[in-house]
């Protein structure tokens, strides 16, 4: 799926999670890393779990025959081994064998290498990473959800994406084989050679003036917003080169329903810009500037869509307000995000208080509906109008 934000600012989402693989009674993912590597000291991972709720007792993996110290990890759900040095370039076998409390074990096995001149040690994590950190995580406090942690591999995949964004002039998440800075066709072969092998998502932001802007900007646009709002610990990297921002996204499966504006937050914005790709105001014949998009996503390991049976948004004192809605029946990209989006027809008055419901279910009839309310801040300023000579705008691309 691949969204973008139109404007002087344009955006784009991937979405990387391809779900569990069911066999038998256990539940796999696919296991790395693979391919050939930049970096000699790769995490090496297997997601895998017993569907029944049984312990996992055993872990035997070996690395070019030679048992290593691999662990268990529960909240991971999945085998880690961390080597503890850089390892020599070449090929690696891969073998793992995992056993629980009950049932039959469970096998794998898989390939990867590492290049001649691979790193060490990838780049430490600088001010654009810092800052677009320190951006994103406000949003995530005022959700008291748990922050955004730093990875170096998903900056290194973020860096050199952005390389070649800004080298060909273009922007997106596609690169063609060739063009120069090429990286990997797809997020997930740009990140495998650092390391990375698991879920997640990509934004790119093209014509935001910082990388704080850029955050912002991908946030405001609700499509975006959802992985900003993933409940449990989430990894995240960030990169910027010229007016291009990407940012890197883990995955998480923790289960959770998280709306946004948050309950009782105070200085909501009154308005947004519709300029985002697919536009979520397609589906209405609507175009133009709104009031701003209030969001509720629901997270599950099941990804079971949602059915939306009502939705309300009213001020304090009662009084409707006209709103487009976009649910999983009417809107595919809701379906992929399992989500609801409410956008107020126009924009929203100022310091003043809006009640919020959505009721919903999802298939098996858990009920993920809530209630909450919001407070606008004030009116934005208009726009100072420049005198003088005729300046030549920048061409959209």
């Amino acid at each position: 799926m691949t969204l973008c934000r139109l404007g002087s600012a344009v955006a784009v989402l991937a979405l990387l999670a391809p779900p569990a693989h069911p066999i038998g009674y256990w539940n796999s993912g696919t296991p790395g890393p693979t391919g050939v590597l930049r970096v000699t000291q790769p995490s090496v991972r297997w997601r895998v779990w017993r569907g029944d709720g049984a312990m996992v007792t055993e872990v035997r993996l070996t690395l070019n025959g030679a048992p290593v110290p691999a662990t268990y990890a529960p909240e991971e759900r999945s085998v880690v081994y961390d080597p503890p040095r850089p390892l020599p370039p070449g090929g690696y076998d891969v073998a793992c064998r995992v056993a629980a409390e009950r049932g039959d074990p469970i096998e794998r096995a898989w390939q990867f290498s590492v290049a001649r001149g691979a790193r060490d040690r990838l780049a430490p994590p600088g001010p654009v990473q810092q800052n677009a950190l320190a951006a994103a995580n406000a949003y995530r406090r005022r959700l008291s959800l748990p922050l955004l942690r730093l990875d170096d591999r998903l900056s290194a995949a973020a860096a050199a994406h952005v390389s070649y964004l800004e080298r060909n002039r273009t922007t997106g998440h596609f690169e063609i084989p060739g063009r120069p800075g090429f990286a990997g066709v797809t997020p997930r072969e740009r990140k495998a050679p650092f390391g990375y092998f698991g879920s997640g998502y990509e934004a790119v932001d093209y014509g935001s003036r910082s990388v704080v802007e850029a955050v912002r900007a991908l946030f405001d646009a609700p499509y975006h917003r959802m992985p900003f709002l993933q409940p449990g610990p989430i990894l995240f990297g960030a990169a910027r080169s010229g007016r291009h921002t990407v940012l890197e996204f883990g995955a998480s499966d923790k289960e959770g329903t998280v709306v946004y504006p948050a309950a009782g937050q105070r200085d909501v914005p009154v308005t947004w810009d519709d300029k985002e790709r697919p536009d979520p105001l397609q589906i209405h014949g609507a175009r133009g500037t709104v009031g701003y998009p209030i969001t509720l996503f629901h997270f599950a390991p099941d990804r079971l869509t949602m059915r939306v049976t009502g939705t309300t948004l009213a001020t304090a004192s009662g009084k409707p307000v006209p709103f487009f809605l976009n649910d999983p029946e009417n809107d595919p990209e809701m379906a992929a995000l399992n989500g609801v989006l409410i956008i107020p027809r126009r924009p929203l008055p100022p310091n003043t208080t809006f009640n919020v419901s959505v009721a919903a279910q999802t298939p098996l009839g858990r009920t993920v509906s809530r209630s909450w309310s919001f407070t606008t801040g004030a009116a934005p300023r208009p726009a100072r109008v420049r005198r003088g000579p005729a300046r030549t705008g920048r061409k959209r691309r």
